[in-house]
């Protein structure tokens, strides 16, 4: 059983619309079940080989309702 469920809300760039400029990555995060999971975020390009520029591990834990 799954303790989260991880869905893709999208990027929004910054308010200028420059190729590669900065923005907000939205990652929704629903707790499923009692329990813990840990998230791996990673930073890469698709084009890219190798290990990505970053990566940031998210231990998420879901208590069971009262």
């Amino acid at each position: 059983m799954r303790v989260v469920e991880v869905s893709d809300g999208g990027f929004q760039p910054a308010s200028t619309a420059l190729v590669g400029a900065p923005g907000e990555h939205l990652w929704r995060v629903v707790g499923m079940a009692a329990g813990s999971a840990r998230i791996a975020f990673v930073y890469s390009r698709p084009w890219e080989t190798g290990a990505p520029a970053q990566r940031h591990i998210v231990t998420v834990v879901v208590s069971a309702k009262p």
